[in-house]
């Protein structure tokens, strides 16, 4: 479903990913070197990750794990039931891990670059000096105005996606905290459970923390305009026509990320997650 969404919206990606990397003479700062390389070392992680976990598992499984792949049917020679493993294992881990994780690591960084436009935008308007911010109002209500579009855009293009990486990532926490639980030991099954649950934390959390990011620096623009506006309305004359388009970037609305419109995403919703995997431990715990 994941991936049927984003052939879906394959067309308005496209244009946000370009729009994302078009930055107009207010926006100065550019993408940090080391960025990219974390981000091209998280990329190498995810496609070598698979290929370990895969050459891993069948020294861990017992034989009836190993022919599973095989569906049932044992090779004489062990070689080729620990190749048939490896190459089940390796397809498995490609589509839940490796696909899921380029997945939600691309959604993380457009995100994140248009909370950075957005953050330069909200400096520069900050830094500005008044009598040229009236000059160029109209300038900059329209640059806010493309900043808007683009953001209600990634808004409706990201909602069934995001809904879909929270969904995968709870099912995750909650399956790795029910199989930790009942667990009397620990075994092969759990270098799975503990990589997914993993995996699952870190969507949630970077998810969240980008998402949250774009609301807050929207309200800090708004803040920032109505501070302008109070701090020179003394010295506005005919009526403060020269404020208008200060007074309608005041007067825009907060536009929030949501999961399909469920959920949105603010820094609170981690602490809603946390409260409902403590309420399922609790009952896992009493039904044991």
């Amino acid at each position: 479903m994941l991936w049927y969404s984003i052939l879906h919206q394959q067309k308005n990606l496209k244009l946000l990913i370009r729009s994302s990397c078009i930055c107009t003479k207010h926006y100065i700062n550019s993408p940090n070197k080391y960025c990219k390389r974390f981000v091209g070392l998280l990329i190498l992680a995810f496609h070598l990750l698979p290929i370990f976990l895969a050459a891993l598992q069948p020294h861990l499984y017992d034989e009836k794990v190993t022919t599973f792949w095989a569906f049932g049917y044992k090779f004489e020679e062990r070689k080729y039931n620990v190749a048939s493993c490896c190459i089940g294992e390796y397809i498995q881990y490609v589509v839940f891990l490796q696909f899921f994780c380029i997945v939600f690591l691309s959604y993380c960084l457009l995100i994140r670059r248009y909370g950075i436009q957005l953050t330069q935008f909200h400096l520069s308007l900050k830094s500005t000096d008044y009598n040229v911010l009236i000059q160029n109002a109209v300038e900059v209500l329209n640059d806010y105005k493309k900043l808007e579009e683009n953001i209600r855009l990634l808004k409706q293009v990201l909602s069934m996606p995001l809904f879909l990486i929270l969904l995968n990532s709870c099912l995750n926490l909650y399956g790795g905290l029910a199989f930790f639980l009942k667990a009397e030991k620990v075994d092969v099954f759990a270098i799975q459970f503990t990589i997914f649950s993993l995996i699952g934390i870190v969507a949630i959390t970077t998810l969240i923390f980008y998402s949250s990011k774009i609301l807050e620096v929207i309200q800090e623009i708004k803040v920032t305009a109505g501070h302008i506006i109070e701090k020179h309305q003394l010295n506005i004359p005919r009526g403060g026509k020269e404020t208008f388009s200060l007074n309608r970037l005041e007067k825009k609305n907060v536009i929030f990320l949501s999961a399909c419109g469920m959920v949105d995403l603010k820094r609170s919703l981690i602490l809603s997650i946390i409260g409902a995997l403590f309420t399922y431990g609790l009952l896992i715990i009493n039904l044991k």
